[in-house]
Parts: C-alpha cells; sequence; structure tokens
C-alpha cells in the first residue's frame, strides 16, 4: 500500500443506522436511495466528538483526506473541525450496495427480506451478495483499488477516510492479516476510528490503534509457511498479530 499512516473513520449515527435498529421510521425514508440518509442528532455529536479525539491523538493532520459521496458521511467530515483539511469526495468510498429491493418491500416482507439476508450472510460474510447488490468482498476490493490509485505518487503519506461500516470492515480485511469479516474486532461504532500504521523503515510492519486508543505491537503483514499451516489446521495465529 506504501503508505505510513491510514486512518479510517466510520460516519456519525444515521437515519439508516436507526431504522436498522429497528426504530419506526416514515414510508417515505424507505423510498429514498441510501446515500440520502441524514446524520441524527446524536450522530452529529458523535462527528464533533471523533473529531476531537482525532486532535488528541495527533491525528488530525494528515497529507491526504478523504470521504464517501454519501451525505452522512460527508456531514460527518464536516463536523471533525480539522484545519481546512480540503476533503476530496471519492465516489469509490460509497458503501456497500445492497440493491434497490428494500425501496420496493412494504414492512411485512422487508423484515422477512432482511431477516434471510442476515442468515444467509453470516453463512458466508465475504462472498454473500445481496439481490441486486454487492458482496463485502467486492465493495472492500473496489476500495482498496481507488485508495491504491489514489496514493500511488504519494509514497510514504498520511490519509484519514471518513467512510461506512460494513466498507471499513471489508477494506480492514485486505489490510489486516487474520482479521475476520465477521469479527467483533473488526467492528466500528459510529464515529470511531482506528489507525493502521506503517514502520517506514520495514513496511512488511503493521500496528494499529484501536476504537478503544491502545496500540497493538508491531507485527508482520505476512504469514510464514509454519502460520499458515497453523490457520489451515485451524489454530490461531501467534499472538501479537494485529486483531
Amino acid at each position: 500500500m506504501l503508505l505510513r499512516r491510514l486512518v479510517l473513520m466510520r460516519h456519525g449515527e444515521s437515519e439508516g443506522n436507526r431504522a436498522s435498529a429497528g426504530d419506526p421510521m416514515p414510508d417515505e425514508f424507505w423510498l429514498r436511495r441510501a446515500e440520502t440518509h441524514a446524520l441524527t442528532s446524536r450522530g452529529a455529536d458523535q462527528a464533533v466528538a471523533g473529531g476531537r479525539l482525532l486532535r488528541e491523538a495527533g491525528l488530525d493532520r494528515h497529507d491526504l483526506y478523504l470521504v464517501s459521496p454519501m451525505r452522512r458521511a460527508m456531514h460527518t467530515a464536516a463536523l471533525l473541525g480539522l484545519a481546512e483539511p480540503g476533503w476530496q469526495i471519492a465516489g469509490w468510498l460509497a458503501e456497500r450496495a445492497w440493491g434497490p429491493r428494500l425501496r420496493t418491500l412494504d414492512a411485512g416482507q422487508r423484515e422477512t427480506f432482511l431477516a434471510a439476508a442476515r442468515r444467509e450472510s453470516s453463512e458466508d460474510p465475504w462472498f454473500w451478495v445481496p439481490e441486486g447488490g454487492e458482496s463485502l468482498a467486492a465493495a472492500a476490493s473496489r476500495a482498496y483499488s481507488g485508495l491504491a490509485a489514489r496514493i500511488r505518487d504519494r509514497r510514504g503519506a498520511s490519509v484519514l477516510v471518513v467512510a461506512h461500516g460494513e466498507l471499513i470492515r471489508g477494506l480492514r480485511c485486505l489490510l489486516q492479516p487474520g482479521l475476520d469479516p465477521d469479527s467483533s474486532d473488526n467492528t466500528l461504532g459510529n464515529g470511531q476510528f482506528v489507525c493502521l500504521e506503517w514502520d517506514t523503515a520495514d513496511p512488511d510492519q503493521v500496528r494499529v490503534l484501536d476504537p478503544g486508543g491502545q496500540w497493538t505491537t508491531w507485527a508482520p503483514v505476512g504469514y510464514d509457511s509454519e502460520e499458515l499451516l497453523r490457520l489451515a489446521s485451524g489454530l490461531q495465529p501467534r499472538e501479537g498479530r494485529p486483531a
């Protein structure tokens, strides 16, 4: 990836998050496209708090500032209170597409659809594809490709990304060895961020600042043959690997 540092921040709580949590929503909400979902007042507060945490961690100044084109992500970025960072909107950072079905179903059909989706995706979280949408692998791959192309001439850059929960979950799987797409360690709350940092002297070493403010130890980005055999046998990788 040739980066020095990558900070991935999830947007604050949105209307869509409240709908997913089971809050009753007006019929017109379900007819709207996902990119129009706005932050809630709580989400706005989370964005402001996230900006404060970035500053406290010394992660408020970067070489490149990228944001998803979806309303909730752009609003979050604007509320971070960073010093005129010059945000660039990147279409490839849009949230994973779930297809148009949810906008065509009534309440009962929607609950049935979502229950089936949860069941099917839990069986194959990386490659399962919702009807008319994209797999987590596909979403992560487009984000990774877009990021790689954007920083091609910025070796050793520090980048801040404001995007979405599922997209970040998939992207982290590509960047952090041993991290599963359905792992609880791979879930950011609204307004939270994670920081990945590569050793400038040895870019094959990475460490991670988790949402709790703790750094992991430096660990290699790849596996040796012994570790591959242990993983293939269903054993856990050695301690100290980012998770």
